[in-house]
C-alpha cells in the first residue's frame, strides 16, 4: 500500500502492518523461463486506534490493493495465455492444444482444459472485434 494511505481515516496517525492475506499466484511466461509471481494483500491497522487512545472507539484497518487476474483467480497471466494463443494459432501445434507433457519440459504441468478454458475466456473477453460495414 502507497505510504500516503497508510495514515488512519479516523484520527490521522500512521497506520503498522497488522497481517497479510494470501491472494494468488500466477505463472508469467517468459521465453524459455518461467517465474511464478506470488500476490498478497497487506492489512494496515492504526495502533494508536487499536489501544484505544483515539477520540473513536473504532479500530481502523485497510488493505492494499492487488491488481485483478487476467482469468477468475487462476494462475494465467498475459505472457502465459499470449504464448498458448500463439503456440496454438500461429506455430500451430500438430494437436487442437499440446500434451500436457510438451509443457512440463517449459514450465509446469497445466492440463489441456485450463489451456482451452484460458483461450476461450481471453478472446471472449479481451479479443472481441466489433467490424462495422459502411455500405
Amino acid at each position: 500500500m502507497p505510504e500516503e494511505d497508510q495514515n488512519c481515516t479516523v484520527c490521522g496517525t500512521q497506520m503498522t502492518l497488522s497481517g497479510e492475506d494470501y491472494v494468488r499466484l500466477e505463472l508469467e511466461f517468459i521465453p524459455a523461463t518461467c517465474k511464478v509471481n506470488e500476490y498478497y494483500s497487506q492489512s494496515y491497522g492504526c495502533p494508536f486506534c487499536k489501544e484505544g487512545l483515539s477520540d473513536t472507539e473504532k479500530t481502523a484497518i485497510r488493505k492494499s490493493q492487488v491488481p485483478d487476474a487476467l482469468v477468475g483467480k487462476g494462475s494465467a497471466s498475459v505472457s502465459t495465455v499470449a504464448w498458448t494463443m500463439y503456440q496454438r494459432y500461429v506455430c500451430q501445434w500438430a494437436s487442437p492444444l499440446p500434451a500436457e507433457e510438451s509443457l512440463e519440459a517449459v514450465w509446469v504441468q497445466i492440463s489441456r482444459t485450463t489451456l482451452a478454458n484460458w483461450i476461450i475466456y481471453c478472446s471472449q473477453n479481451y479479443c472481441m472485434i466489433t467490424f462495422t460495414a459502411d455500405f
